[in-house]
This record gives C-alpha cells, structure tokens and sequence, in this order.
C-alpha cells in the first residue's frame, strides 16, 4: 500500500510517496493527482520516491500522467531519489517519455 504526504508552499509542492505503489492505489494517487492540477502559486513539483519499495506497471502510468498534468499547468516536475527498480522503471519510462529525474 502506497501512503503520501504532500507538503505546499508558495513556489514548489513537494510530495512523498512511500511503500508498494500499484494498481490498488489508484483512487488514492487520483487525489494526489488533483493537488498537482489545482491552480497555485507553486511552479514546481517535487516528487520524491525514495522510500517507494516497487511501482507496477499502472503505478508507472500514473505516474507519467502526473508528469502531462504539471505541463499541461505550465509546472516542472521532478522525481527525486529513486532507488532499485523505481530508479529502472522511472529510467525506462524516461527514455520513451520526457521525465525528470534527480537521482
């Protein structure tokens, strides 16, 4: 089960995402999806991975639907500190989409 903790101030939302990410979480990262496509004076998002154990295929999706959501609202978007097969899946995805990744 994936939880998160999403932290805003005036110019960055950071979020954190820890444990298993997959499709069971889906209706919980809709909400968090809200928070990135809600108007804000914020121009950067944070996403930070590192304590995420494993994303399935869906986590993935969503994840890159977060990444279209913030440039769709004119936001950067970065995942921060991925680690193991995060870090290879969110690099895969990289290489097909224009990710951001700070590792």
């Amino acid at each position: 089960m994936m939880r998160y903790i999403l932290h805003f101030d005036d110019t960055s939302l950071d979020i954190e995402l820890e444990g298993d990410f997959t499709f069971m979480d889906t209706h919980v990262f809709h909400r968090m999806l809200r928070a990135i496509s809600a108007e804000g004076e914020y121009s950067a998002i944070h996403i930070d991975v590192r304590k995420l154990t494993s994303i399935d295929s869906t986590a993935l999706h969503l994840l890159m639907m977060a990444a279209d959501a913030a440039k769709k609202n004119h936001r950067s978007l970065v995942f921060e500190n991925p680690k193991g097969q995060v870090y290879e899946r969110l690099n895969e995805a990289a290489s097909y989409n224009a990710l951001h990744i700070a590792a």
